[in-house]
């Protein structure tokens, strides 16, 4: 029964909805109830509750540059959130919860740059409404392309990870891939109910009920860590996958809380 109501959840149009009214004026009146209701840390914010414009500014604000130390070795939480998942990409599966499995290949929608990932380190990192919702570099590097891949709106929350099979895959997202000195790096940005936009530092303006093809490009931004790479308009979550030539070791496992700047992997002969 669970299952029927996200499938039938009219989940464009809700989308839609929250999207529009947490852009507007009146959307600010609810910025108290948000952060008690959250327990959102309002003294971590760039800026007090009272200076954003409306939830959507409220919702993606950046935070005060002292509070998210950059880790100066390994790989880095992209995000605030907590790890659903980590593991090493086999015969290219990823898994999204217990005994549910999706391919790289359809997350990335490329089955050649999927091939190079193989049996490197994936982390799945769930970011919840009280989260800090801006996405940063994991390791110095250049971002060399993007792909949007259009794709439906199912809640990543929990509920639905279990529920959906292929969830991830199925939603709408966004692939930033990345050249390091090390290897390859796909930072995957997945959309969800009420995520009406994904933004990045590079563009393009992704939104998601009007995108409906497959849209990619070429780049040549280089960034370091910690640099800013783009926001949710609401939260989702952040997929990062890492060559197995980086020769990573995970530091965090499943259910953990991760904070923007922590190392989460470190080379093999540093562990």
């Amino acid at each position: 029964m669970r299952k029927f109501a996200l499938q039938v959840l009219p989940k464009r149009a809700l989308t839609a909805v929250v999207g529009w009214f947490s852009g507007t004026s009146l959307s600010r009146m609810l910025i108290p109830w948000y952060s008690r209701h959250y327990q959102i840390r309002i003294e971590d914010a760039e800026y007090c509750a009272d200076a954003y414009r409306s939830l959507r500014d409220f919702f993606t604000r950046r935070l005060r540059s002292d509070v998210r130390p950059i880790e100066s070795v390994g790989l880095l939480a992209p995000v605030d959130g907590v790890v659903s998942e980590v593991g090493i990409v086999s015969a290219g599966l990823l898994l999204q919860a217990k005994g549910v499995t999706y391919t790289l290949s359809a997350l990335l929608a490329d089955a050649k740059d999927a091939a190079t990932f193989e049996g490197g380190l994936y982390f799945t990192f769930y970011l919840s409404p009280r989260d800090y919702h801006r996405i940063h570099m994991p390791l110095d590097g250049t971002v060399t392309s993007w792909r949007y891949i259009p794709g439906t709106l199912y809640p990543v929350n929990p509920l639905g990870v279990q529920l959906i099979p292929g969830l991830f895959a199925k939603n709408e997202r966004l692939v930033s891939n990345v050249d390091t000195d090390q290897g390859a790096v796909a930072i995957v940005k997945v959309g969800a109910t009420v995520v009406g936009r994904i933004r990045t530092v590079y563009g393009p303006p992704v939104q998601a009920p009007r995108r409906r093809a497959v849209q990619q490009g070429e780049l040549n931004l280089c960034l370091q860590r910690g640099d800013e790479l783009g926001w949710f308009e609401m939260g989702s979550t952040v997929i990062v996958v890492v060559s197995s030539r980086l020769s990573l070791k995970p530091l965090v496992k499943r259910g953990d809380a991760v904070m923007m700047g922590q190392t989460v992997a470190v080379r093999a002969e540093t562990e």
